[in-house]
């Protein structure tokens, strides 16, 4: 029993109104404040809690986009996966698969046999705005590299 209840129960046994009003609100304000406090302390560690859930998602989802970044850059070549970075100036062969081909470095290649902006839309090759060759790097296509050299040529042969 706190102190205030006891105090509410000494000025019910007196009968005097004012002294059981004054500690009844006593007790009232003590309840009050207590349970205020309690919820500031609760809503700060609500406040802060979400904060650090927002961090940690923030840097998960940096660490994921790093990843697919990573696996972005690996390549097939001669048979082998090899890391773009590593090989950054070797050629692209016509006979690498299209697909097998970090689209940053076939488009650049490309780009050699044509004038204007060669690049990929989703799995389409494309030369400034016309498509040159539909799923040139779909997964389940099995077009080379010379295939879409072949393309491009004929496309700008054709304009």
């Amino acid at each position: 029993m706190t102190q205030g209840v006891q105090d509410l129960i000494k000025a019910i046994d007196s009968g005097d109104s004012q002294t059981i009003d004054a500690a009844f609100q006593a007790e009232m304000a003590n309840r009050i404040s207590t349970r205020l406090e309690d919820l500031r302390v609760s809503v700060a560690q609500g406040m802060f809690a979400t904060e650090q859930a927002i961090e940690e998602t923030q840097e998960d989802i940096s660490e994921e986009a790093e990843e697919l970044d990573e696996a972005q850059k690996i390549v097939r070549k001669d048979g082998k996966l090899t890391h773009v970075d590593d090989d950054e100036d070797a050629p692209v062969k016509d006979s690498h698969l299209a697909k097998d081909v970090h689209q940053t470095k076939l488009a650049k290649h490309l780009g050699k046999h044509a004038d204007g902006h060669v690049y990929f839309d989703d799995v389409d090759l494309v030369h400034g705005e016309k498509t040159v060759m539909r799923n040139a790097i779909h997964p389940k296509s099995n077009h080379t590299v010379g295939d879409l050299v072949t393309a491009l040529k004929k496309h700008v042969a054709g304009k």
